[in-house]
C-alpha cells in the first residue's frame, strides 16, 4: 500500500465530511442571523475543535499494531507520521 492508496481511502471521507449536508445547512442559516458576524467564527471554531477532538480519540484507541497493518509507521510521539510499505 503506498501513498496515493492511503490518500484515496482517506480522501473519501474527508470528502463526504466536506460535503455533509448538515454543516452546509448550518452555516446557511448562521449567515441569515442577524448576529452572523459573531455566530459563523463560533460555529467554525466549534467545528475544527470537535473534528480535532474526534480525530484525537481515534488517533488514541488506535494500536501501533493496527498503524503498521495498514501502512502507517510513527515516527515519533504524534509529531508527525512517514508512510511505509508494509
Amino acid at each position: 500500500m503506498d501513498v496515493i492508496d492511503v490518500l484515496g481511502e482517506v480522501l473519501q471521507y474527508a470528502i463526504g465530511v466536506a460535503v455533509s449536508p448538515v454543516p452546509i445547512a448550518a452555516v446557511i442559516v448562521i449567515l441569515f442571523t442577524p448576529k452572523a458576524d459573531t455566530n459563523a467564527p463560533a460555529f467554525l471554531i466549534g467545528w475544527i475543535l470537535g473534528m480535532l477532538a474526534v480525530g484525537s480519540v481515534v488517533e488514541a484507541s488506535t494500536d501501533d499494531e493496527v498503524r503498521y497493518a495498514v501502512g502507517v509507521h510513527v515516527t515519533g510521539a504524534a509529531d508527525s507520521a512517514e508512510i511505509v510499505a508494509p
